[in-house]
């Protein structure tokens, strides 16, 4: 029940963004079931990954693509379905207990919510890069994407193979600084 509670609270807070920006009226119900569709990945990924960055890196991903797809078939930019839908994601409580500590001088933890604040912003932020390369990316490949031919097509194909080499690396690291001291 306590799901199912979570997810119509996360379908609620992503349809009140939306109204309050605005969103036309065909659009709302795709944007909300995006934030309810993101609190049900967050909580997937988090039945089999421990790290809560990974798990918002995850429900990102999934729900960038989500945005990329319903972009191309309402004709409508992405940015319309994944700001609503990653609204339930936002780490505001953690930033909020970081202020908070830091007003307080607890200097520690302070630090150690801040840093998890951070860890979680990057995971959004990497979730959302790597879903929007994968979708360009394919679209590309099947000849329909911008600068799919020619030229143009080979230098996108090239900044394809950087940015997926830097995510890789990016990747790692979050992954690497996210384990548990001692030996690996």
């Amino acid at each position: 029940m306590e799901m199912v509670i979570q997810v119509a609270s996360a379908f609620v807070g992503s349809l009140g963004f939306e109204l309050l920006f605005r969103v036309k009226r065909d659009k709302l119900f795709l944007g909300a079931l995006g934030g309810a569709l993101s609190w049900i990945f967050y909580l997937g990924a988090a039945e089999f990954v421990r790290q809560e960055a990974v798990c918002y890196f995850i429900s990102t991903l999934l729900i960038t693509l989500y945005a990329e797809i319903l972009a191309r078939l309402k004709k409508s930019p992405a940015t319309i379905f994944l700001v609503p839908s990653t609204i339930p994601l936002i780490p505001g409580g953690s930033l909020y207990h970081a202020m908070e500590y830091t007003v307080q001088g607890q200097w520690e933890q302070a630090a150690s919510t801040g840093k998890s604040t951070l860890l979680l912003a990057a995971g959004i932020a990497l979730g959302m890069m790597v879903g929007t390369f994968i979708m360009r990316s394919c679209l590309v490949a099947a000849g329909i994407g911008h600068n799919a031919g020619g030229h143009h097509g080979q230098l996108a194909r090239m900044h394809q193979a950087l940015l997926l080499e830097l995510l890789g690396g990016v990747l790692n690291q979050l992954v690497r600084g996210l384990r548990p001291p001692g030996p690996h």
